[in-house]
């Protein structure tokens, strides 16, 4: 049962705060107060239904974003492209779980008994004969897990020079507002800050 109420908690824990760990890398040596204007790289049309919906959802979030942040969209001549990758999963976690417990009870060893002693165990005779009852069930807890990635490319050259990542557990009902908080959170360490 104690592992049972564990793995509950570290599911809620996980989903509760968002699920996600966030990463950025980028190259040190890159002017990135050079990057004025972007494009968006057509997605990938080989993911299923649910990922090329999130992809879609999470171009316009990384559109928005880049936006507030001052770039503007340019399909001729841009200075960065920006290609978006995600890999989600199905997991399924299975928790099983038995217990058992009498009609009777024990003391526990921390408090003493009338007589002095330490967990004593005191079968209730006066309602009968001691039983016993045994339960057992088992869990099935179905969660989505993603790895979703923000590319930034210098087009001159088609080089990686940024990489943010989000890793962790989807929630149940991806919104937009959702996938915003998600892309907000990627596109946090971008632009990196200027090498001195």
């Amino acid at each position: 049962m104690r592992n049972v109420i564990i793995a509950m908690c570290a599911v809620f824990l996980l989903m509760s705060c968002g699920g996600m760990n966030y990463s950025q890398r980028y190259d040190p040596a890159v002017n990135f107060e050079q990057f004025k204007t972007y494009v968006i790289l057509p997605l990938p049309d080989k993911k299923g239904k649910d990922t090329l919906l999130l992809l879609k959802n999470m171009s316009f979030a990384v559109d928005k974003a880049l936006q507030a942040k001052g770039y503007r969209q340019e399909t001729n001549n841009p200075d960065f492209l920006v290609a978006l990758h995600a890999v989600t999963e199905r997991r399924v976690d299975v928790q099983q779980y038995g217990y058992a417990y009498s009609s009777g009870f024990y003391d526990h060893p921390a408090y003493l008994n009338r007589h002095g002693e330490h967990g004593h165990y005191y079968p209730r005779t006066s309602v009968g004969p001691e039983t016993y009852e045994y339960r057992r069930g088992v869990d099935v807890y179905e969660y989505r897990v993603a790895n979703l990635l923000v590319d930034i490319v210098r087009a001159e050259g088609k080089e990686l020079v940024w990489r943010g990542t989000a890793e962790g557990v989807l929630q149940d009902n991806i919104t937009q507002q959702y996938i915003r908080d998600i892309v907000t959170n990627i596109l946090k360490g971008f632009p990196p800050p200027a090498v001195q």
